[in-house]
């Protein structure tokens, strides 16, 4: 759209250049060339827009260089015209091939335009095409992802709750196996307990008789001395 805006302001200034010339050749009035100040300078500037906006293809690129050198042709042959028209040895033939000629680069000028303009014509099509397109598609992805992200927090989900079963299960095994790791200990402790006292006894037990052994023989002895 910006570059068949360009194109026509081109056109206009083209246009504007074009009427204050044979305004000039008509009528002698310097008054009629007043668009044509400063009209190369903005076509220039146009010309850089257009070709920033130009694409870079071999075919469109061959178009705006043509448009180009037409319009420097137009602005660098401006006062060509104006000079030969005054002149007096200029018969009327040659001043209507002077017109006829500056008619031509117009006519070329306008064939390039209009040409640059329907690529870009071709260009917004396919690209509101393409928009239409994705203006399309675009909310159907969105449902897709939408349908995927809970598809995934689902699964995220019930593979969490598996997690947890799992989890206090080994928890539950767990508390079992150590509840019985201390009733394990606790009957070890009371075998522990059993066997000192059995120990103490049997140690007690078998003390007594060597004490009465040692005390007779300690008798025995006294009264074989005496």
């Amino acid at each position: 759209n910006v570059l068949k805006l360009k194109l026509e302001q081109l056109l206009t200034a083209l246009v504007d250049t074009e009427t204050s010339q044979r305004g000039f050749l008509l009528t002698q009035d310097s008054l009629f060339l007043e668009p044509y100040r400063g009209a190369y300078d903005r076509a220039k500037d146009l010309l850089a827009v257009i070709d920033s906006l130009t694409p870079p293809t071999e075919y469109d690129q061959a178009k705006f260089n043509a448009l180009k050198t037409f319009v420097e042709v137009k602005f660098g042959t401006f006062n060509h015209p104006i000079a030969r028209f005054n002149d007096p040895e200029s018969t009327p033939a040659m001043r209507k091939n002077y017109l006829v000629h500056a008619k031509t680069t117009m006519d070329s000028i306008r064939y390039y335009l209009r040409d640059i303009e329907n690529r870009a014509g071709e260009m917004l099509t396919i690209r509101e095409e393409e928009n239409r397109t994705y203006t399309f598609l675009t909310p159907l992805y969105a449902v897709l992802l939408m349908v995927f992200s809970i598809g995934i927090l689902v699964f995220s989900y019930e593979r969490i709750l598996q997690q947890l079963k799992r989890t206090k299960k080994l928890l539950f095994r767990l508390k079992k196996l150590n509840n019985k790791l201390k009733q394990n200990n606790y009957q070890l402790e009371l075998s522990n307990r059993e066997l000192e006292q059995f120990t103490y006894i049997a140690s007690h037990d078998l003390k007594e008789p060597l004490r009465k052994i040692m005390t007779y023989t300690s008798l025995v002895l006294h009264e074989k001395n005496s």
